[in-house]
Order: C-alpha cells, then sequence, then structure tokens
C-alpha cells in the first residue's frame, strides 16, 4: 500500500537508497527508491508526480495501523489467493481519485499534479 505524500515532507533518516526505473503504465519512467543494503522498496516517484510528490510504501513505516487503503487498484493482476479488504472500493485497473479522495487529499493531489504539469516543457 502507499500513501502519497509531498516529497518535501519525506526525510531519509538513515542508509542509503538505490533507484531504478521500469515503465509505468503511461510508458514513462516510475523510479523504485529502495533500501541499498536489502533491498526493500521506500517509495516511488510516478510520471504524473515526478520528484514533486511520493508514494511511500506504507509497510516500510513503523507504526502504519493508522493507514486505510482509499481503493484496491489493478485487482485483474491479483494473485487468486489475495483477499481484498471489505469496504475498500476494488477496481481491474487504476480509478479516478476525484471520485473517491475526499476535497483536502483531492486539492493537495491536484495541487502537484498542476505543478508538475508546469515544469512540462
Amino acid at each position: 500500500m502507499n500513501a502519497f505524500y509531498e516529497t518535501e515532507h519525506f526525510s531519509l533518516l538513515s542508509g542509503a537508497l538505490s533507484v531504478s526505473a521500469v515503465p509505468a503504465g503511461s510508458g514513462k519512467p516510475h523510479e523504485i527508491h529502495r533500501c541499498a543494503q536489502c533491498g526493500t522498496a521506500i517509495f516511488s516517484h510516478y510520471p504524473r508526480l515526478g520528484e514533486l510528490g511520493l508514494g511511500l510504501r506504507v509497510g516500510t513505516l513503523d507504526e502504519s495501523s493508522g493507514f486505510k487503503p482509499d481503493a484496491a487498484i489493478f485487482t485483474a493482476n491479483k494473485m487468486k489467493w489475495v483477499a481484498l479488504p471489505d469496504g475498500v472500493p476494488a477496481f481491474e485497473a487504476g480509478y479516478n481519485p476525484k471520485d473517491l479522495l475526499p476535497p483536502e487529499r483531492l486539492a493537495r493531489l491536484m495541487a502537484l499534479v498542476e505543478k508538475r504539469a508546469a515544469q512540462q516543457p
């Protein structure tokens, strides 16, 4: 599960990261930042947000119990034995954040998207 944040609110406290790029659904690079020692994915920069926003892997946090997913996505590719959480909307592919996010979170996301678009040539 990813929690999306503005990169300016993230600080790596220790260790080093390695970066690998894989194609996202758009074909643009999706950068995965991993612990250089063990290879655990810590966060990603996705094409839509670039380096302005990151998808932090909630499972890497010391305390993650307060996070509830907004949606389960890309469920068409899940393993048959994976159980989806009750009460969480599920989508075979992606979804439109405007349909699910509370207004204040949607505003933060859209501000990042607009800032990223302004950076594009």
